[in-house]
């Protein structure tokens, strides 16, 4: 899989790379487990001793791979290189180490890791190693905070935004890192009689992983280098609308809403709103901002639920839930219910009861 990517012409190109190199640290890992397994610690040397320089890029890969995910304008520089400086000098000195010591010395450091014979503080000093990954996790999770905030601002229906792909991974990535720190650290307990049962554990979880990744990308070949929205999109600093101009253009922007019902399209975005009012974009996402109150996702949706609330209200009371919200501009169920209960309190069906039978 990680070969694939990195030869895959197809699709954003810098993610193939991102997320193949992570694939291929993991396939590594994957091989030094299995000759630990088999006690070939000859063969191991150094691949376990690199592995553990290899811990050090997992998070930038994901980070980054996050990153040329969510921002269509990402662009890997040269100074990104920054962030793998610490596996870089890892690798170095392990390289070092392997090319000075004997054979033996070797063999029989593999094995004392191998079958957890380290003294306590020896073995705790992959700690740093393991917050290191949790620390770009961290980073991975705020990008995709801020994501959903950026996205807010240019689409109506957060559906076409969808990252559980990306959420996927991230989830995957903490579960494997909680796993293998266990892993790493149950020996050294009270509770070490569970280490294979531990190991068996961590196995299952990234074959699961690996074989969940595979067959979504054969489902959907462009999942892995999928791209949403545009980092630039700053907020309004620049701006040199004045208040009179910002007061016209929320009354040309209600006025279009309610007149050519914009709202009832379930792909409706900001860049469509704003060539319908010959309007920059920014301009017009500053407006419902500032003067409405309101994100582009969130005003666009209110006037889905107004329309709702009436066809609930006043329609054919065999109407189901489903048919209103496909006639007041959603495409989904689950969207629709979290909009109803976040603009009116309740759900559409407990609207439905408190309404007056007609």
């Amino acid at each position: 899989m990680g070969i694939f990517l990195v030869t895959h012409g197809k699709g954003k190109r810098i993610s193939n790379w991102l997320l193949g190199l992570f694939f291929i640290a993991i396939g590594i890992n994957l091989v030094d487990m299995f000759l630990h397994m088999q006690q070939m610690f000859s063969i191991a040397g150094l691949l376990s001793l690199m592995d553990l320089a290899l811990i050090l890029s997992f998070g930038p890969l994901i980070y980054f791979y996050a990153r040329s995910i969510l921002y269509k304008d990402f662009k890997f520089t040269s100074r990104h290189l920054l962030h793998f400086l610490p596996f870089a000098i890892f690798a170095v000195i392990v390289l070092y180490y392997y090319i000075i010591t004997p054979p033996e010395i070797q063999v029989e450091a593999v094995t004392q890791l191998s079958e957890f014979k380290l003294s306590v503080p020896q073995a705790m000093t992959v700690v740093p190693f393991y917050i290191h990954m949790l620390v770009y996790a961290l980073l991975s999770a705020r990008e995709m905070k801020m994501y959903n905030q950026v996205a807010k601002e240019e689409y109506s229906n957060l559906i076409t935004l969808n990252i559980d792909w990306l959420k996927f991974l991230f989830r995957s990535f903490m579960a494997i890192i909680i796993v293998s720190f266990a892993l790493s650290m149950v020996p050294y307990t009270s509770l070490k009689g569970y280490s294979e049962i531990m190991l068996i554990a961590f196995i299952i979880l990234v074959f699961y992983v690996i074989n969940k990744i595979v067959i979504k990308g054969m489902k959907e070949p462009d999942i892995f280098s999928r791209a949403s929205v545009d980092q630039s999109n700053k907020k309004y600093t620049s701006s040199k609308l004045s208040e009179q101009e910002k007061s016209t253009i929320k009354l040309a922007i209600s006025d279009i809403m309610e007149r050519e019902k914009l709202f009832l399209d379930p792909e409706l975005s900001l860049n469509q709103l704003a060539s319908n009012l010959n309007l920059n974009r920014r301009d017009v996402s500053q407006v419902i901002n500032e003067k409405l109150k309101m994100s582009f996702h969130d005003f666009v949706n209110f006037h889905r639920i107004e329309v709702a609330k009436s066809q609930i209200r006043n329609g054919d009371s065999k109407m189901t839930i489903l048919e209103v919200l496909y006639q007041s501009g959603f495409n989904s169920k689950s969207s629709f219910n979290h909009a109803f209960k976040k603009h009116v309190g309740m759900t559409p069906t407990e609207y439905r009861k408190s309404s007056p039978e007609k």
